[in-house]
Formats: C-alpha cells, structure tokens, sequence
C-alpha cells in the first residue's frame, strides 16, 4: 500500500470490512462497532509485520477492544484479516 496514503484514511476505506471481520467472528453487531481512529495508536502499518495494517475496533456496548490485522495486497486492498480481543 503507497505509505503515504495514511492509516486513518485506510480505515475509513475498509470500515465496513473491518467490522465485518469482527462481526462474523464474535457474532457483534454492525452498528455497535466503532474503529478507533485518533492518531497513531487507533489505525497504523505494522512495524513488525511487513505489509500488515492494523487497527483496534471498540464495542460500544460490550466495551471489548479488538484488533484487527490485514495484509496489504499490491493492489493497495486489504485481505486476509484476522480479529482478536484485547484482554
């Protein structure tokens, strides 16, 4: 993905995606999901992980904290996410 696209920005392309990974794997609902996305510790490049985006994603009503992962296709899309909770 061009680096100079930033990260807040690539998540507010893939919100639904984002999401929808959460969603599916913690059977959460839609709507009361919100990606965290003020500054660098919301949405951010993987410094460990080449070509990984990473963003956390809050439930609004459970109060869990999920992070979720994608890789970086050369297309500049996202595939492969992975979601887990942050105890």
């Amino acid at each position: 993905m061009d680096q100079k696209i930033s990260p807040r920005e690539v998540a507010s392309k893939f919100a639904d995606r984002i999401k929808e990974a959460v969603m599916i794997k913690y059977s959460s609902v839609m709507q009361d999901l919100s990606i965290m996305d003020e500054g660098e510790f919301g949405s951010y490049y993987s410094k460990v992980e080449e070509n990984v985006f990473c963003c956390f994603v809050v439930g609004n009503k459970n109060g869990y904290l999920y992070q979720v992962r994608a890789k970086i296709k050369h297309d500049s899309s996202l595939e492969d996410y992975f979601c887990e909770i942050i105890p």
